[in-house]
């Protein structure tokens, strides 16, 4: 019905909504044709705000899936959008998505600026949501850039206020992060205590939370505990859901954990088998992320070259500008002189005549 009433803008706002509501993992076909049609939705609708917007999600959805110079390049032409709109408010929560782009590319020092900005607004402004992201999104990056301690402490901050403002789905996915934190610190009963209260959060929230997740990191923290049989099915759990395509980030880690498993339980055989699968999605990753860099810098040098030509055309104007202006300014003297020479004309020309008849007086 709304298609047919041609509210195509209405149509985007519905696509993307169905895209941030979408599990993070799993077959994420229908979930990128949705975020396609809303920004061509977008597009005809000719509201560049809703252009910025969709581009926003589409970056985060191609970055999510490890296309992160596609990501990282659909978040940097939404800021532009957004600046050129004079949206402050767009303009600053994007900086997340810049961020959280960089991290997945693995530009940590680069995505910690832009976190660590994004999350002071959030706090300044009183915006939850923005805070919330930002807590956990410099969670991850602790957690990537082998500092567990760093990424509790951030984890934590999350569950805590979450809890304390009654965000029960909130609470559930920063508790998802604790448990992580404490597993990668070798505190395996913490870790499950943590798994336990972000299932009751989940629960209360009546969100499905992040299955896949939660099975990998009770994999880890059973196998630190000695209890590999139930340590492998739950990591088999995690290894069967990450296994459609687009998840291989997800798979490679659940891969990694698994071998260990195996290994401690002396099915070697098993282990290398593993260890086979995750060697060639490691090397999968690492040519397409080498290639993503070559994207990025291609596009970074197409900017700083429109940029250049912007200066060159600019500087050319002001130029030309300035060259107007004195032409106009020797115009008005001109004019200003020829003014008071016919002022002062009639007054030599007198003076001249008085002279003249004095002289032929004498």
């Amino acid at each position: 019905a709304r298609a047919e009433s041609g509210d195509r803008g209405t149509l985007a706002r519905l696509h993307l909504c169905r895209a941030n509501l979408a599990p993070t993992h799993g077959d994420q076909r229908a979930v990128t044709a949705g975020i396609e049609e809303a920004l061509a939705l977008a597009r005809r609708h000719g509201d560049p705000l809703l252009v910025g917007d969709a581009l926003t999600v589409r970056g985060g959805n191609h970055s999510l899936a490890g296309r992160h110079a596609e990501g990282l390049i659909d978040v940097l032409d939404a800021q532009d959008l957004f600046e050129a709109a004079e949206d402050t408010v767009r303009a600053t929560r994007n900086l997340q998505a810049v961020g959280i782009a960089y991290r997945r590319m693995g530009e940590l020092p680069k995505a910690r600026e832009y976190l660590e900005r994004s999350l002071e607004h959030g706090i300044a402004t009183g915006d939850w949501d923005q805070e919330f992201v930002g807590l956990l999104q410099l969670g991850f990056l602790h957690e990537e850039n082998g500092d567990p301690a760093s990424a509790k402490a951030m984890f934590l901050r999350g569950v805590e206020r979450a809890a304390a403002l009654g965000r029960s789905a909130d609470e559930g996915f920063a508790g998802l992060g604790l448990a992580s934190a404490e597993a990668s610190l070798n505190r395996p009963r913490a870790a499950l205590t943590a798994l336990r209260e972000a299932r009751r959060a989940f629960a209360e929230g009546k969100v499905p939370g992040d299955e896949p997740m939660l099975s990998l990191i009770e994999g880890d923290a059973l196998a630190q505990l000695g209890r590999l049989d139930e340590a492998l099915d739950r990591l088999d759990a995690s290894v069967a859901a990450w296994t459609p395509p687009g998840n291989e980030r997800y798979l490679a880690l659940a891969l990694d954990k698994r071998s260990k498993v195996r290994e401690a339980a002396g099915d070697i055989a098993g282990a290398l088998a593993d260890l086979r699968r995750q060697h060639v999605l490691r090397l999968a990753d690492d040519r397409q992320r080498a290639e993503q860099r070559a994207d990025l810098r291609r596009y970074e040098f197409d900017v700083a070259r429109r940029d250049a030509e912007n200066q060159e055309l600019r500087t050319t104007e002001a130029l030309r500008k300035k060259q107007v202006e004195a032409l106009e300014a020797a115009r008005r003297w001109q004019w200003t002189a020829m003014a008071l020479g016919a002022v002062l004309l009639p007054g030599l020309v007198a003076g001249v005549l008085r002279q003249l008849a004095k002289a032929r007086r004498l």
